[in-house]
């Protein structure tokens, strides 16, 4: 399953993944900002971290080897 391909996945794993996404991006816009918090780069890091692993186990347990 590509991640891209998300008809198999179920409205709480398509709205998860797109919760994790808009993390990351939300994070990523703050950046260049006044508003960035002090722990930004890690908060991040964390952020792109839960989306990855995620984004692992759905490919597991849809059976992708990619």
């Amino acid at each position: 399953m590509s991640v891209l391909d998300q008809e198999q996945l179920t409205t709480f794993q398509k709205q998860q993944l797109k919760w994790l996404k808009q993390q990351v991006s939300n994070l990523k816009s703050l950046r260049h900002t006044r508003d960035a918090p002090p722990d930004l780069e890690r908060r991040l890091f964390e952020a792109r971290e839960e989306l990855d692993d995620y984004v692992e186990k759905l490919e597991e347990y849809y059976g992708d080897d990619t």
